[in-house]
């Protein structure tokens, strides 16, 4: 029930329970009452998710930006031109996130294959491994958008951030951190590809293993959300966040019998947690003082409507029914908060504040139209 309750979270998570309904039939014996709790969890969740939909239809408006279900046309000769146009742009980006964030687990993985091939066949390995990733991920960014982008962990939505052509780069772009991206783009695909070439070469393997009802469960829930990823309009990284979980799982239960060498993956791991808590606390950071200065007019009578503070500010409207207001251009706002100011706009005010990635000061500004009245004091 819990996972039926979720996956009304978002569409196309029917493909959950059809996927346990997958996996009971793969049980090796006793399998009658599995497969038919797993069909009438399919059943709830359909029904439950029609009926959500339905009151959705009922309660939004037409300029709604949720998807409804039931647009697809697959015999439509459309679907599948879009839908192979976006593999196309997608799959590489996807496999790469995916490798980066399964790099602390693979690391630890090669160790074990290191020591039980031959050092011939390790070698091939590795080079045909380091072939293929550099064949598939040569001019392939690292970031997808939107929530880890440049230095930023968090999407940045200043008008700043997401109309910056100072320089051709936002404000957190750094060169040296699009080179260890790289290294660590070419590092994660080739210990991936190691490894599950190491597993495909080994002929000790018990390959029924890999046909257990629980990987039937992942690897089809894994498969059926990737294409999902290529049917959706928009495409960001935090899409992956469903791929990248079910891949460690799955890579988990398929290397289990493996003897791992936990000292290269923590050191990753480290510094992973590192981006994460580092890059964690400038997000809450900067939207508190972005929040902050938003209330610094507000207290002086500056109405919302002059008050370009990026999307979350502006949309949010102080709760006013509606989901849009256009923080993309500087037209009709007379004030600007973000980190630099703009043609026509002068500085008011500054709020000083340190980064920790990477580690520096930096600052917000509230900046004023040019020829505008001074702020009111309260």
């Amino acid at each position: 029930m819990v996972c039926s309750a979720l996956v009304l979270m978002r569409q196309f998570g029917i493909v959950v329970p059809f996927c346990f309904l997958a996996g009971a039939i793969f049980l090796p014996s006793k399998k009658t009452i599995p497969v038919l709790f797993a069909f009438l969890s399919l059943a709830i969740v359909y029904f439950a998710f029609h009926w959500y939909e339905l009151y959705l239809k009922s309660i939004l408006s037409a300029t709604a930006s949720y998807k409804f279900s039931g647009n697809l046309k697959l015999l439509d000769k459309d679907f599948y031109r879009t839908f192979f146009d976006r593999m196309n742009v997608r799959w590489r980006p996807q496999l790469i996130t995916i490798s980066i964030y399964m790099l602390p687990l693979t690391v630890c993985a090669m160790p074990g294959h290191i020591k039980v091939n031959s050092k011939v066949k390790n070698l091939a390995l590795f080079l045909t491994s380091a072939v293929i990733s550099i064949l598939i991920s040569y001019n392939v960014a690292v970031q997808t958008g939107n929530v880890f982008q440049d230095m930023s962990l968090g999407a940045e939505t200043f008008y700043q951030s997401l109309n910056d052509i100072y320089g051709g780069h936002r404000h957190t772009w750094s060169a040296g951190f699009l080179v260890i991206l790289e290294i660590v783009k070419y590092l994660g695909l080739t210990a991936m590809f190691f490894c599950l070439a190491s597993f495909i070469v080994e002929r000790d393997r018990m390959w029924r293993k890999c046909f257990s009802s629980i990987n039937v469960f992942i690897l089809l829930l894994f498969t059926i959300y990737i294409l999902m990823l290529f049917v959706t309009e928009s495409f960001f990284d935090r899409y992956s966040i469903p791929a990248v979980t079910l891949a460690l799982t799955g890579f988990s239960i398929l290397f289990s019998a493996n003897k791992f060498s936990w000292k290269p993956g923590i050191v990753i791991l480290m510094l992973f947690a590192y981006v994460s808590v580092a890059g964690t606390h400038d997000y809450f950071t900067v939207n508190r003082i972005r929040w902050g200065a938003y209330d610094d007019l507000r207290q002086k009578a500056i109405a919302p409507g002059k008050i370009n503070a990026g999307f979350e500010v502006n949309c949010w409207d102080e709760g006013n029914y509606g989901w849009w207001v256009n923080f993309l251009t500087t037209d009709n706002f007379d004030y600007l908060i973000q980190y630099r100011s703009e043609p026509g706009f002068k500085r008011e005010k500054t709020f000083p504040f340190l980064r920790y990635f990477p580690l520096k000061r930096d600052t917000i500004s509230i900046y004023r139209r040019e020829g505008l009245a001074d702020t009111p004091e309260e």
